[in-house]
C-alpha cells in the first residue's frame, strides 16, 4: 500500500504538499517538537520521516506507532510490510522486521499480538517504572531495549514481560527473526523466560552483533550479559540460554570462531567450568574467567568487567 494510503488509513492529517520540499513529500504536524504547520515531511518513496524543524527522523511505522500506538501486526496487515528505523549501536546492527523472514519452524508465524514497543510514550507509568527498575538493577538502559527491537507484552501470550526478538546469527539470513523470548519483569513467576511455542533454545545462540569469522566471541548465560558484555567492551558475545551448552551450540559456535572466553557467573563451581572448557575445545582455543563473587556479567560494575575481560584477552 503506497504511504498516502496508509496515512489515511490511520487518520493521519496531512498535506499533499510539504512547505519545504513539496515534491517529494508529504506534510505532518510534528508530535516531537509540537510543530502544527507540518513540517514533518513523509518522504512518499520510503515513506520515511524527517521534521524540518526538530530534526526528528525515523520511519513511517514509528511515527504511526507515536501517532497511534499501533502496534507491528497492524502495520503489517494494512502494509504488508514492517520495518523498524531503530537507533543502532556504532558497528551498525541492522535488524528490520521481514515478514518474509518473520517465521519460525515449520513455518509457523510469529505472534505479535498485545506487545508494545518498549520506546512508546503510551505505555502506563506504572510500567515505566516496572521497566526503569529491572534497568536499573542491570545496569542498562532504554536505548538498548531499542537497538534490539524489544516490546512489553501488555496481553497475550506474554503479558507482562519483557520481550525479546531472537535473531539468526546465519550471515545469510541476519535480519531473520527466529524466535522470541519474554523475561518476567516481577520475578514472582515460576519461570523467568518463557519462549514462544516450538523454539528450541539448544538449537540456537544470542548474539550481540553479525558474529565475524574467528574474532573472538564472549560465551555468556544470559541475553543482558550479552548486552552488558557487548556496552563495556565492544567484544562480541553469545548467550546459550541457560547454564547448559548443547551439542548443537558448540557445532554452531566452533563454525563460526576459533577463540572463545568463556565467562562463567560466580555461582558456577570448577569442575563445571572445566567441562565446559573440554566439551567446547573442538578446532577452538578456550579460555576461561569467572565473575567475581555473587555477580554475574550483567550485575558487574562496568569497570570490573572491562578489566576482567581485558585481561583474559591478553591470554590469546
Amino acid at each position: 500500500m503506497k504511504t498516502d494510503k496508509i496515512l489515511q488509513h490511520f487518520r493521519v492529517p496531512f498535506t499533499e504538499r510539504h512547505p519545504s520540499i513539496s515534491k517529494v513529500c508529504y506534510g505532518v504536524d510534528c508530535p516531537f517538537c509540537g510543530d502544527s504547520n507540518k513540517h514533518l515531511g513523509i518522504f512518499k518513496e520510503n515513506g520515511n520521516y524527517s521534521c524540518f524543524k526538530c530534526g526528528a527522523k525515523g520511519s513511517l511505522f514509528k511515527l504511526l506507532q507515536t501517532l497511534k500506538g499501533i502496534s507491528y501486526k497492524e502495520y503489517y496487515e494494512i502494509s504488508g510490510k514492517a520495518f523498524s528505523n531503530l537507533n543502532k549501536p556504532k558497528d551498525e546492527l541492522d535488524k528490520i522486521f521481514n515478514r518474509k523472514k518473520g517465521t519460525i519452524m515449520e513455518s509457523k508465524p510469529l505472534d505479535f499480538s498485545g506487545l508494545i514497543s518498549t520506546n512508546l510514550g503510551r505505555l502506563p507509568d506504572s510500567i515505566k517504572r516496572q521497566i526503569d527498575r529491572f534497568l536499573i538493577e542491570r545496569r542498562l538502559t532504554h536505548k538498548i531495549l531499542e537497538s534490539y527491537c524489544c516490546f512489553y507484552g501488555a496481553s497475550g501470550y506474554f503479558t507482562g514481560r519483557l520481550v525479546i526478538p531472537i535473531f539468526s546469527f546465519k550471515n545469510d539470513k541476519w535480519n531473520e527473526i527466529v524466535g522470541l523470548v519474554g523475561r518476567d519483569l516481577t520475578d514472582t513467576s515460576k519461570s523467568k523466560y518463557k519462549f514462544n511455542e516450538g523454539f528450541k533454545k539448544s538449537d540456537y545462540l544470542y548474539f550481540a552483533k553479525k558474529p565475524v569469522k574467528n574474532e573472538i566471541i564472549v560465551l555468556v548465560e544470559g541475553i543482558f550479559d550479552v548486552w552488558s558484555v557487548y556496552i563495556t567492551t565492544k567484544l562480541n558475545s553469545c548467550a546459550t540460554f541457560g547454564s547448559v551448552i548443547s551439542k548443537k551450540q558448540i557445532y554452531l559456535l566452533n563454525d563460526i570462531t576459533d577463540k572463545i572466553i568463556y565467562l562463567a557467573d560466580s555461582d558456577v563451581n570448577l569442575s563445571k567450568i572445566m567441562r565446559r572448557k573440554t566439551s567446547l575445545e573442538g578446532s577452538s582455543r578456550v579460555i576461561c574467567n569467572k565473575c567475581p563473587d555473587k555477580t554475574d556479567p550483567c550485575s558487574m560494575n562496568r569497570r570490573e568487567l572491562n578489566n576482567l575481560l581485558s585481561k583474559t584477552i591478553k591470554q590469546f
